[in-house]
């Protein structure tokens, strides 16, 4: 018996890419658009900025948030606030106006894709703290066909930064895709 399903396709799915304009954020949005989303980008900072409502981005079924860990050295406690903002607070704002669109479809997926140095305690006290979001959404929204994931970008390696993009947004599609349906509360690095 042959299948005659393509494989990773979004077609119909509305998506929203969120994060500073680069080569992840275009990556991704590309690899949702080539898979048939339609595909709308903001900048996280812009979010925040313009307080958006459910309404500004109507039926959002897939979602991905984009953001990376500023530079910080230890003891610098605005960058621990700073991080916890952008990767923690920023994201559950963000989710609050997505996810009734989601329950209302019955399907929704929620990728978040961290980037920059993680070694810095600003960015692990973040990171930690987001992949807590990220477990306690992923519980609380999979009865209701919504799965959330992480993709941890590991720049520095022996990866290129545009090897590392073009990764990121498979990474997406396929936490995107209908293959990934049993697979929710988890964090997948790339870097080489």
């Amino acid at each position: 018996m042959s299948s005659e399903r393509e494989l990773y396709r979004l077609k119909g799915r509305n998506a929203l890419v969120l994060g500073a304009v680069g080569e992840l954020t275009q990556q991704a949005e590309a690899a949702l658009a080539a898979a048939g989303a339609t595909v709308s980008r903001s900048t996280l900072e812009g979010y925040q900025a313009v307080g958006s409502t459910p309404a500004e981005f109507p039926n959002i079924v897939v979602l991905v948030t984009v953001a990376s860990d500023s530079p910080a050295s230890n003891g610098d406690w605005e960058a621990v606030d700073r991080q916890q903002r952008t990767l923690v607070a920023l994201p559950t704002a963000i989710l609050s106006n997505v996810v009734p669109a989601m329950r209302r479809a019955g399907w929704g997926r929620i990728i978040f894709v961290a980037d920059g140095d993680p070694s810095s305690m600003a960015a692990i006290t973040a990171r930690t703290a987001q992949a807590a979001l990220l477990q306690a959404e992923a519980r609380q929204l999979a009865a209701a066909g919504i799965t959330v994931n992480q993709i941890i970008a590991r720049s520095g390696g022996v990866t290129s930064e545009s090897e590392l993009a073009e990764a990121i947004g498979a990474a997406a599609l396929y936490f995107a895709s209908e293959e990934s349906s049993f697979v929710t509360g988890q964090s997948l690095q790339i870097g080489g």
